[in-house]
């Protein structure tokens, strides 16, 4: 690579298929909607990702969650807006990004009275609940909570215990049951709470039906994120952070089956006909590990300039177990969560150091590239297993520094210093090791 410390900014990101240029127009529709849910007589919850979003699109509630609405503000270049509003009511430079963008949301909100015109797509609309998943992060449900000082609505927390990766290993059934059962029993309660603030009854026709179309989803989001091993790579990692939204923001909407069935057509159409993102030879192929610089999504493109393809493990929702009983579909969501969606070859699994393992050698990839995102609690975690996976895999690992959200962290000049110089890196790792396969 050529040093390029000259070039301006560029925070938008060419996407290579269609289908992830077409979720801005999905972003629209639906931030529309939850602009105008009053009037369609839907209600909104401010929640958090791995919220049950198929029990509340069965309430007619719409969920608007901060791992959505922050990387909308950091791709416009407005969250240090947001996050200077928290940040001015005492709130840490060191919180998460994600929930001071939401603080700082709610915070003019109140203000202002009115939706703040800094936000985009219409912003996060105005809250009738919120609704607190405890796993991954103590910030999930302590965010919400500390919203609640400027939006004055009913807010109700659930626990989910997170699962040790033992328990898979060891294959116990048994003790993956009693934390079905624990969360079976938390889901009743997050019902309770929805059929009190919407007035509406528990319908499990209408749960089957969402959760009928979250599957569909899940199954063709997976299909297509597989076909990532085909060389060359038919979805890179720019398009495979923007075709996640719809999983993340609508699963169980026949809008995100039908948007998910879309991508995985044409990602297989690529996939056979060899069509790839990199103009040219892929010359090597790069882990993205963890958390994408929202703000700033054109340094994939600046990599692929260089024939480099990046590949990511990160919104994979996983395969569908066989063996779940749907006919309770609230018990089957819970299984679920426990086999596969989270756990269980889902989000902590594949983050797991004997995951990343699996993936360097499936993907055949040639370097590591993790952003410790600076605000980013669970990052932390991720600094012992970097070590383990560099001593395990023998590929060159380069750590950049900088948030996912907030622009105020990230130095462009820096960064593509430091991807240069460590591609000269990866170039003769991989010419060592073609030698050594030689010998």
């Amino acid at each position: 690579m050529t040093e390029s410390t000259q070039e301006p900014p560029r925070p938008g990101s060419i996407k290579a298929t269609q289908a992830a240029a077409e979720i801005r127009n999905l972003r629209r529709w639906y931030y529309d909607r939850v602009k105008n849910a009053k009037q369609d007589n839907e209600f909104i919850a401010w929640s958090m990702e791995g919220a049950p979003l198929e029990i509340f699109f069965a309430f007619d509630v719409l969920p608007v969650l901060a791992e959505n609405f922050a990387p909308i503000c950091a791709a416009k270049q407005v969250s240090p807006y947001f996050c200077e509003k928290a940040e001015a009511e005492g709130f840490s430079i060191d919180v998460c990004s994600y929930q001071k963008v939401g603080i700082g949301y709610a915070i003019a909100l109140h203000q202002q009275g009115d939706i703040p015109p800094e936000a985009p797509y219409g912003g996060m609309g105005k809250p009738d609940m919120m609704i607190a998943p405890t796993h991954i992060c103590d910030g999930r449900y302590k965010y919400l909570q500390a919203t609640c000082r400027y939006v004055d609505v009913p807010y109700y927390p659930y626990e989910v215990q997170d699962m040790p990766y033992d328990v898979l290993d060891r294959k116990d059934e048994e003790e993956r049951k009693r934390y079905v059962e624990h969360y079976y029993d938390q889901l009743k309660g997050v019902v309770a709470f929805l059929e009190k603030i919407t007035g509406k009854k528990y319908n499990p026709d209408r749960l089957s039906e969402t959760l009928y179309y979250w599957l569909q989803a899940h199954a063709y989001f997976h299909d297509a994120a597989e076909l990532r091993k085909c060389r060359p790579s038919p979805l890179p990692s720019q398009d495979s952070f923007a075709v996640c939204m719809p999983n993340l923001t609508f699963k169980g909407t026949k809008e995100a089956a039908d948007y998910y069935k879309r991508l995985y057509q044409e990602v297989k159409h690529r996939a056979d006909n060899k069509i790839g993102s990199v103009k040219g030879e892929e010359r090597y192929r790069i882990f993205w590990w963890g958390l994408p610089p929202w703000h700033n999504l054109a340094i994939f493109n600046y990599l692929e300039d260089h024939g480099i393809c990046t590949l990511d493990n990160l919104y994979d929702p996983g395969e569908i177990p066989e063996g779940i009983d749907f006919s309770d579909p609230l018990r089957a969501i819970a299984d679920i969560f426990y086999s596969c969606y989270i756990f269980a070859g889902g989000l902590f699994k594949r983050r797991g150091e004997r995951g990343i393992i699996n993936f360097l050698r499936d993907y055949e990839l040639d370097g590591i590239v993790t952003l410790l995102t600076t605000t980013c609690r669970i990052t932390t975690g991720t600094l012992h297993t970097r070590r383990v996976i560099e001593e395990l895999s023998g590929l060159p690992v380069l750590n950049l520094e900088a948030d996912m959200t907030d622009t105020r962290t990230w130095s462009d000049a820096h960064i593509k210093m430091r991807l240069d110089a460590f591609m000269e890196t990866v170039e003769n790792s991989k010419r060592r090791r073609e030698q050594s396969r030689e010998t």
